[in-house]
């Protein structure tokens, strides 16, 4: 057994060792001699209660516990990390490059063939023409004028703000690079803003006319505070450096979209040199997406009651519309669950009877499951399928919101 003054040393040497601890440290030797210097401690403690200096090494007993415990566990998760390919500093020829960069968007991958595509949002699409499609054709009107190259969209969510980017990029067939948070933040310190500088050198250097688009981007430019975190300042810094730059090039435009401009940093919102309000889409807008999502379904539009959709309607953003009609063209595609009665046709197709269907005709009744793969036809579907679906729909935009963006749009 060991005597009082053999334990402290025992146990400083411990501490020594735990608190800068080698690659190739045993932690379950370290366990194991932790156990029986306890041994030795308690059987101290029976042998001479009343030595007051005890009580100085069960506290650093304690403490060299608890940083035992620290370490080892702070090991085990890196142990962890590496084996996941993480914590492990990425060669220098690995770092995010201009050279390694995606890939733009293809005229195929295009959510949109063109401003065709669209409903609305006339002033926006007038005022990309003339930041995007003039230049190119009408070179000349730009030669002594300054270049109006970035462009901040807001508004309410479903508004389209996505796909008016997308349609600029088709009417003017140049190359859309998308970005996202996703593509922006890195895990490695310094990563994020070098990747943001990446990008902002790929448009620059791109040889034809190119899009930069920064979805959501109150993500990675919210107002500063004295709490932010040192990365989320520094890349924010980094985005306002890079917008700089861009005053003088003339292949290429940022757009950046938010629903919440509000929380946009002022520094960055004056890096905009043009800033469009997206509201929710007004009567005729909205006629002009019901019409647009009828196109190819077999229903005129006339048959529709505008007047009562047209107060039924209100308030919806663009992209409710689109769900509320889209639910009704799918009704018919719904009732083929329930179907029993099934007409055959001549080629072979199953089609689910109605009120005029003969009794004379192939008619089966069979479930759903049940009919060959590839042989079932849907009805087409009705007015009152779409109407009924769309008095369904809630707006997803409150009106106290609607008037949050009007009072900021007026402001700003």
């Amino acid at each position: 057994m060991m005597n009082y003054n053999e334990i402290l040393d025992s146990y400083k040497k411990l501490a020594a060792l735990i608190s800068n601890p080698s690659p190739d440290l045993q932690y379950p030797e370290i366990y194991n001699a932790l156990g029986s210097l306890e041994e030795d401690l308690n059987l101290l403690q029976i042998l001479t209660p009343s030595n007051e200096g005890l009580n100085g090494v069960i506290l650093l007993k304690d403490q060299v516990v608890a940083l035992l415990n620290f370490v080892a566990g702070l090991n085990h998760m890196q142990q962890q990390q590496q084996a996941a390919g993480f914590g492990i500093p990425p060669p220098r020829s690995q770092s995010p490059s201009s050279d390694s960069i995606d890939e733009p968007i293809t005229s195929e991958q295009l959510s949109v063939k063109g401003f065709k595509d669209i409903a609305g949002m006339w002033e926006l699409k007038e005022v990309l023409k003339m930041m995007v499609i003039l230049p190119k054709k009408q070179p000349q009107l730009f030669e002594n004028r300054r270049m109006t190259n970035s462009l901040l969209l807001f508004g309410p969510p479903g508004t389209g703000k996505t796909k008016i980017v997308h349609g600029i990029a088709a009417e003017a067939n140049c190359s859309l690079f998308a970005i996202s948070v996703a593509d922006i933040m890195q895990k490695y310190l310094g990563e994020s803003e070098k990747t943001i500088k990446n990008y902002f050198e790929m448009v620059r250097n791109y040889k034809g006319f190119s899009i930069l688009f920064f979805d959501e981007i109150d993500s990675i430019s919210q107002r500063r505070g004295s709490r932010d975190a040192g990365y989320s300042r520094r890349v924010l810094t980094e985005f306002m450096c890079q917008m700089n730059k861009l005053e003088e090039t003339r292949n290429c435009l940022v757009v950046a979209a938010t629903n919440c401009p509000w929380d946009l940093d002022p520094a960055v919102m004056r890096r905009f040199q043009r800033r469009v309000y997206c509201p929710l889409p007004d009567d005729f807008e909205r006629y002009e997406i019901i019409k647009l999502m009828l196109d190819e379904s077999g229903i005129e539009p006339q048959a529709l009651d505008w007047s009562s959709l047209q107060k039924q309607t209100k308030g919806l953003s663009g992209s409710d519309i689109k769900n509320g009609v889209q639910a009704g063209l799918d009704k018919p595609l719904l009732d083929l669950q329930v179907n029993r009665l099934w007409k055959v046709t001549k080629s072979g197709f199953f089609e689910p009877c109605d009120k005029n269907t003969s009794l004379e005709e192939n008619v089966v009744c069979m479930n759903l499951d049940d009919i060959p793969d590839k042989t079932v036809r849907a009805s087409k579907p009705k007015v009152a399928d779409i109407l009924n679906a769309l008095s369904k729909v809630k707006p997803t935009v409150s009106q106290n919101d609607v008037l949050k963006y009007q009072k900021y749009n007026e402001e700003f």
